[in-house]
């Protein structure tokens, strides 16, 4: 593949490389220019407004990667590396481009080659190889960064690459399976073996042999084991891949086995190092063992996580107690509780309990506080455990303290519109009594107060709203403006630089103080506090979690040691399914808007088969077999209702996030009167949106009967606890979702960069990055305020040729910093006036980020919302990587971009339900009155007498209490 450029060899390939990818030749969807969708249809953005005197490209470079690994040491093909480059037509022109290529920094001695001087540029790419090879005494971990350069008259782009030598550098990993669930870094032992999944990487050039050690700890015996279960002490591991610059880590086994005389109940660190033979490079990790009495439990096992559960006058707690027996025959457990304070109950679900041999059982104990009891007062108890013949088997230490604060609990359905909640069984019309798509939402509505016309906050967005519902702040305030990722900027050779989500992000104000959440409240009236968040969406959960008020942010690859691994499953499919046949599979290859998958085929001939498996693979299977990124609702509801047991938290919120993930690649179905029946050759008959026949309405419906059944399932277990009706409860959503307008019903998904590069804007010399995610895009780092404001013109001058609207229509609202500050397109001379106010004044205005932050996260200079059912088509990586693309290292796929079957972030996606239930709070009541989500949090804290912070914008409703 060196010898050949990756797109010349793709043509070679034929309708045989078609077939492979899943593609027929003649169906095979456009890769550049302004033809989007497939071949055929007559699609297409075009501006509406001429073009300003700014300097703007005709030609641009691309290379799917701008860093690469050589290895030092002797042998050229070791210390060489090659770039595959296009040098794309902006506009056709018969004038050669010259090239050249020179070192810009780094030591001497590094030579650079290019294929070809001079390309001509017409209607199509041409490719060029640059070749850069390293000197021999080149040194581990040195960096180079070389200037690719084309001039064309006075026309003038350059590209910048890095090189880094590294020949050979071990990568240790918690491991992961082909589901992407990570193992737990704690193991819990009786005395048994237990193991750990790592997984070891070479960050290299080259394959090494690595040596590898276990710091074994005093009373432990361990084994490295490899795939094959055969005992090492060395591993070889393959370097990185050449072209895609991916690891390929070899699994590894960790076994441990405490001995008689070690420890008890004790966090014991076990170091294992890898050491590279060639260079010396070494990394480390560390995992933990506890070694526990046959029973034990979280809240007594020493070093892990001890803690006093809080509870109410009157009320109850509860703890897990965990049973093990090491025994070859069945053994029973005589159980005593002992050390009561008068006045207060505990209970045993059981006192006398069978545990069949090698296995583990679970006994909850409750403990009630008594009813005039006294706010600070306190319980320590123990239970104790003996075997048959008296011989004692553990004894474990639990506590209780009074408050005066009720459970508070958060019960989100992700992107859930409050229209699904008038739908009958069937979906297709109004419900009533007996006939409802979600039945056990109806019956909690019965319970508390419902707005009937609830918002969420702008972008209608996932993260974001998340957050303002713990915190009553705006956008702009909170700090993420965005989804899973945020964007710091771009490197020395232009790659993309991101902040993941970390509560550390959140800040506002002049001196960036850091967000007060519901979490941080709660700790300063209770400082024992339990806070947990759990969700689908792994991202969501790192945003909050920071070990200290939020304890826990669970998801489906970081989880509580008593906490089972999510199984796969299939997505639009769920446990509750009664009709689960899948008549219309959509593959992840239909929703390429502009790429080509045969782009895929080096991938899958170089042995990467998983990804010839996500080709073929319906989407809701390719996504379900990624339980670690994305698990089902299922195992999120099951590990809530286990998190309750175990902890009982204090302030505990859940997001069922599968309705959202169903509908991006499904579509929404809250409106009856989109749809319509239609007869199949093949399937028989099917409801077909009048959006996009991409849509399947049966399999988001499903998606949602399961998230009811779900959310019937946790207030279940708050039911059964006795505290329904002494608990705070909140239900809402995030935002909702509609289906988008698919290409060959007449709409185009609208390409933000390659809109701007037909312009020839082009990045990084006229902006930072353009970044979209289906309803709603933002563009960085303008170069000038003549060029932002050409791209400003020219977005609000895109046009497309509307089904409905007819031709000529404008889909896009665009922000500027005035924009941000008062919400409105004000200008923009083709939007009527009722959609010109897209946001609040200042919702999206960030004082911290915009003036006041260095060497961060950098705020969006332009905002762009998309009208009518029309979508930004997201980078490549976004989907395939299973997360926001934003920061991901550029692939052969980030040239692409993707659409979604259902979107949202405008307007058109900010209808939720939002519920309050309690004490002191209404029952079986409607609000028709407007609302929005960051009303809650004042709200809640106004009912428990709590000062509300002053990032908490909204409204305090004193109407839903009781005695209103």
């Amino acid at each position: 593949m060196n010898k050949m450029g990756r797109r010349t060899f793709l043509k070679g390939m034929g309708c045989t490389a078609a077939v492979i990818a899943g593609e027929t030749a003649a169906g095979k969807l456009t890769s550049t220019g302004s033809a989007y969708g497939s071949s055929g249809d007559n699609l297409r953005m075009y501006s509406t407004v001429e073009a300003h005197g700014i300097d703007r490209a005709s030609f641009d470079f691309y290379t799917d990667h701008k860093s690469r690994i050589v290895a030092a040491g002797p042998g050229d093909k070791e210390r060489e590396a090659v770039f595959e480059i296009s040098v794309n037509p902006i506009s056709i022109s018969n004038i050669p481009i010259m090239l050249t290529a020179v070192q810009q920094s780094g030591p001497k001695g590094f030579r650079v080659e290019l294929s070809r001087e001079q390309v001509v540029l017409k209607k199509n790419s041409q490719e060029i190889e640059c070749r850069i090879i390293a000197p021999a005494g080149a040194e581990e971990k040195t960096e180079a960064i070389f200037k690719i350069s084309g001039q064309r008259d006075q026309e003038a782009q350059e590209l910048l690459l890095r090189i880094k030598v590294l020949t050979a550098a071990p990568r240790w990993r918690m491991g992961k399976s082909e589901t992407y669930v990570e193992d737990q870094p704690q193991k819990i032992s009786i005395g048994e073996t237990i193991r750990y999944r790592l997984s070891l990487g070479n960050l290299g050039h080259i394959a090494d042999l690595f040596d590898i050690r276990v710091e074994k700890p005093d009373g432990w015996t361990t084994r490295l084991l490899d795939g094959k279960e055969k005992e090492i002490s060395t591993i070889k591991v393959a370097p990185v891949s050449g072209m895609f610059q991916w690891e390929y880590p070899e699994e590894i086994w960790l076994e441990a086995t405490p001995e008689r005389h070690a420890v008890r109940k004790t966090n014991i660190p076990i170091m294992v190092r890898a050491r590279s033979i060639t260079t010396g490079f070494t990394d480390e990790v560390t995992v933990h063992a506890f070694y526990s009495e046959p029973l034990f439990s979280l809240n007594d096992l020493d070093g892990l996580d001890p803690r006093r559960h809080y509870v109410q006058p009157g009320l109850m707690t509860s703890y897990v107690l965990h049973l093990q027996s090491l025994e070859p025959q069945n053994q029973i457990f005589h159980l005593q509780i002992q050390g009561i304070p008068a006045g207060w109950k505990a209970v045993l679900a059981e006192d006398r309990v069978l545990v069949n041999a090698k296995e583990r059982k679970e006994i909850q104990v409750t403990v009630t506080a008594p009813q005039g009891a006294k706010i600070g007062e306190t319980c320590i108890c123990q239970v104790a455990a003996r075997s048959e013949t008296g011989q004692r088997l553990g004894t474990v230490r639990l506590q209780a303290e009074v408050t005066d604060v009720p459970k508070i609990y958060f019960l989100v359905i992700d992107s859930l519109d409050y229209r699904y909640l008038s739908l009958n069984r069937n979906g297709d019309g109004p419900g009533k009594e007996n006939d409802w798509l979600c039945p056990n939402i109806q019956r909690h509505l019965q319970k508390g107060v419902s707005f009937t016309h609830a918002e969420c906050g702008m972008p209608a967005a996932t993260d974001m709203n998340h957050t303002t519902i713990v915190s009553g702040a705006m956008t702009g305030t909170l700090g993420a403006y965005w989804v899973s990722g945020y964007y710091a900027g771009l490197d020395e050779v232009g790659d993309i630089k991101v902040i993941r989500p970390k509560p550390d992000v959140m800040r506002y104000g002049s001196e960036g103080k850091k967000l007060q959440r519901i979490f941080d409240i709660a700790k300063q009236h209770c400082p024992d506090a339990r806070s947990v968040m759990i969700s689908n969406k792994p991202w969501v959960s790192h945003l909050h979690e920071d070990g200290d008020a939020v304890k826990w942010g669970i998801t489906g690859s970081h989880f509580p040691v008593y906490a089972s691994p999510p199984p796969q499953y299939v997505l639009g499919d769920p446990p509750s399914d009664t009709n689960p046949k899948d008549q219309r599979p959509i593959k992840p290859k239909e929703l390429v808007v502009n790429g080509n998958p045969l782009e895929l085929l080096p991938q899958v001939l170089s042995g990467d088969f998983f990804l010839l498996k996500a080709i073929i693979q319906d989407i809701g299977e390719f996504i379900g077999s990624k339980p670690g990124d994305f698990p089902d609702d299922r195992w999120i509801a099951d590990t809530t209702c286990q998190v309750i047991r175990e902890e009982d938290p204090d302030v505990l919120y859940v997001n069922l996030a599968a309705t959202d993930e169903a509908g991006h690649v499904y579509g929404a179905a809250w409106d009856p009167d989109e749809w319509s029946k239609a007869n199949g050759f093949l399937f028989g008959s099917h409801w077909v949106s009048k959006y996009s026949e991409q849509a399947r309405r049966e399999e988001i419906l499903d998606v949602i009967r399961e998230a009811d059944f779900r959310f019937g399932q946790i207030v279940n277990q708050i039911k059964d606890r006795g505290m329904l009706d002494h608990s705070l409860i909140v239900f809402t959503a995030d935002h909702s979702m509609i289906t988008e307008g698919y290409c060959k019903q007449g709409y185009a998904p609208l390409d933000i960069k390659e809109y701007l590069r037909s312009q020839g804007i082009i990045s990084p010399k006229h902006y930072g990055t353009a970044w979209a995610l289906n309803h709603w895009a933002t563009i960085f780092d303008v170069r000038d305020d003549a060029v932002r404001e050409e791209i400003r013109r020219l977005i609000q001058g895109m046009a497309v040729d509307d089904p409905v609207e007819g031709p000529e229509f404008h889909p896009c609202i665009i922000l500027n910093d005035e924009g941000i500050r008062t919400g409105r397109d004000a200008d923009n001379p083709f939007l009527p006036e009722i959609e010109k106010q897209i946001t609040e004044p200042d919702e999206l205005y960030s004082e911290y980020y915009m003036h006041h932050a260095k060497d961060s996260i950098h705020w969006p200079e332009l905002c762009i919302f998309f009208r009518s059912h029309y979508q930004a088509a997201t980078p490549g990586d976004a989907m395939i990587r299973g997360v926001n693309g934003m920061g991901e290292k550029a692939t052969l796929l980030s040239k692409n971009s993707l659409r979604l079957v259902g979107i949202h972030g405008s307007k058109l996606t900010i209808r939720v339900p939002m519920v309050f239930s309690g004490p002191g709070i209404g029952a079986g009541r409607e609000i028709q009155s407007s609302a929005r989500l960051h009303d809650i949090l004042p709200t809640l804290c106004h009912i428990l007498g709590w000062k509300i912070p002053e990032t908490a914008v909204g409204k305090v409703w004193e109407e839903i209490r009781t005695a209103t």
